[in-house]
């Protein structure tokens, strides 16, 4: 599965390392007083993503604006709740909901004690803070990144290729595990590297694969 090439895997952080279904349902009910913010957070950032606004800087300027003008808001007080409300919010969510996929520690130790050099990118800030309220260990790892830090979103490859420098790694040279063709599988193709795609249910005459049958096969050296 992994190839004899690869020396490097990157895992996106929603919907791999846990299974996502349910919650933006769950952040609805957490952000009932803010539920425009929220609204607006999605379309404004679907809106954005692939676009590279050169910085980190640029691109909080960028969708602060933009979420505030759909929502009828000043900017002061939607960067207010993005960054005190929101991040808290989905921290608690995360810590109260939801669970990390089974055995995903030991799997990720598995990788580095074969020597792969890990990292995780998510288009998502506060990645440290989120996988500590999953119980992921964040050890394995050498390079944590948001795409918001680097100023553009999946699928625009920055991020991954950021994330593949500091791991030292070529682009041909490196692996992503994600769980959206669209934004994951795309951003890696564009970055030149490889993808494989986690999956809910099974389905036959794929390559993409359910977390379980993932597991086993990295477990299993295939």
């Amino acid at each position: 599965m992994l190839g004899k090439g690869y020396k490097a895997i990157i895992f996106d952080f929603d919907g791999t390392l846990y299974n996502r279904n349910g919650i933006n349902k769950k952040m609805i009910m957490a952000n009932l007083f803010y539920w425009r913010y929220l609204k607006g957070l999605k379309e404004v950032r679907e809106e954005m993503a692939g676009k590279d606004y050169g910085s980190k800087e640029a691109f909080y300027s960028a969708f602060y604006a933009a979420v505030a003008k759909k929502t009828k808001k000043k900017i002061y007080n939607v960067k207010k709740w993005y960054t005190n409300t929101f991040y808290s919010k989905f921290v608690k969510v995360l810590a109260d909901h939801f669970y990390s996929r089974p055995k995903v520690n030991k799997l990720l130790y598995n990788l580095q004690t074969r020597g792969y050099r890990l990292a995780v990118v998510s288009d998502y800030d506060k990645i440290a803070e989120r996988m500590q309220a999953l119980g992921i260990d964040q050890n394995p790892f050498r390079c944590l990144l948001s795409a918001e830090a680097v100023g553009a979103l999946k699928p625009h490859p920055k991020s991954l290729l950021a994330a593949a420098d500091v791991l030292g790694t070529k682009p041909a040279a490196t692996l992503v595990i994600g769980d959206r063709s669209e934004t994951d599988g795309q951003a890696a193709r564009n970055a030149g590297m490889g993808y494989i795609e986690i999956i809910e249910q099974f389905l036959e005459k794929t390559d993409k694969y359910v977390w379980r049958d993932f597991y086993q096969k990295i477990i299993d050296h295939q």
